[in-house]
């Protein structure tokens, strides 16, 4: 836990090993006002390495300011599935 709302999540980083899945994680983690990079349409699945380039392209795009909280989930194959929290920022 890390001691923040759903609503507190600035951007959602998110494996996107099917169309669907970052939208059907992110609603079921609660956190439906976070931003969000889509990358399945043009890169398929890239497995754990989704969350990566999401974030690339965000702070690419301008979507990923100092400070924000952001919270990522990947996905793998058997048992393999990881989550994280983090402060975004250079400072």
């Amino acid at each position: 836990r890390i001691g923040a709302r759903g609503d507190e999540v600035d951007f959602y980083a998110a494996h996107q090993g099917f169309p669907w899945f970052r939208q059907l994680t992110q609603a079921h983690a609660g956190l439906a006002g976070a931003r969000y990079q889509d990358t399945f349409a043009f890169t398929g699945n890239l497995c754990g390495a989704n969350v990566a380039c999401s974030l690339t392209l965000a702070e690419r795009d301008g979507q990923l300011h100092d400070g924000d909280l952001i919270v990522g989930f990947a996905a793998g194959t058997g048992a393999v599935w990881w989550a994280f929290a983090l402060k975004w920022g250079r400072t």
